[in-house]
């Protein structure tokens, strides 16, 4: 039945006069729009990973689905975003540290910047918190929230977020110990 459908054409040209300009093409991202929704997440997982490891950084697979990967021994939650939004924070997952990894271009104008978990609750629990609701509006009875690229410029302009450049273990963990990565693969969690 569907062939039937496709067999004038008028069909598969629309979908061909619907590729779209995302401002991504020829960057090494210029596929990542056309990403599921979870593939985009973990894309974005292993970028900041990569980014992190790259930076002297030691990473390593996570304890619990509370948080997706453990940074020099912390607790951590990373949320990447190509197109402005940052989606699904959530307070009470388990995590310590949270990581805000938003890209533009120029490259130079993206934006890395991480809260302690601390720091977050007590901006979500201000009359100035940048983020909203997810699901449900304000009445929603839900811990999922999301915010913009305003909302992260303020956050680090304001002292609340930190650069990741200034990223520090808070104590050293001598019982902690990284496994060897071999392959890219090692980072999927």
């Amino acid at each position: 039945m569907f062939d039937l459908l496709f067999a004038d054409g008028e069909l598969q040209q629309f979908l061909l006069n619907t590729n779209r300009n995302t401002g991504w093409d020829n960057t090494p991202f210029e596929k990542y729009p056309n990403l599921t929704t979870k593939s985009k997440g973990t894309f974005g997982e292993l970028f900041v990973k990569k980014y992190l490891s790259l930076k002297g950084h030691q990473i390593a697979k996570r304890k619990n689905s509370g948080h997706d990967c453990l940074v020099d021994g912390i607790k951590t939650e990373i949320k990447f975003s190509l197109d402005g939004i940052i989606n699904h924070v959530a307070i009470y997952k388990d995590w310590d540290r949270i990581i805000f990894c938003y890209i533009k271009r120029p490259e130079e104008d993206s934006l890395i910047v991480y809260m302690n978990k601390s720091d977050f609750i007590q901006h979500m629990n201000s009359d100035y918190s940048v983020f909203s609701k997810q699901q449900g509006g304000k009445n929603g009875n839900n811990d999922d929230y999301m915010c913009n690229e305003e909302s992260l410029v303020y956050l680090k302009s304001s002292g609340q977020a930190k650069c990741i450049s200034e990223w520090l273990p808070e104590k050293p963990n001598k019982d902690f110990v990284i496994s060897k990565r071999r392959t890219i693969e090692d980072y999927a969690v």
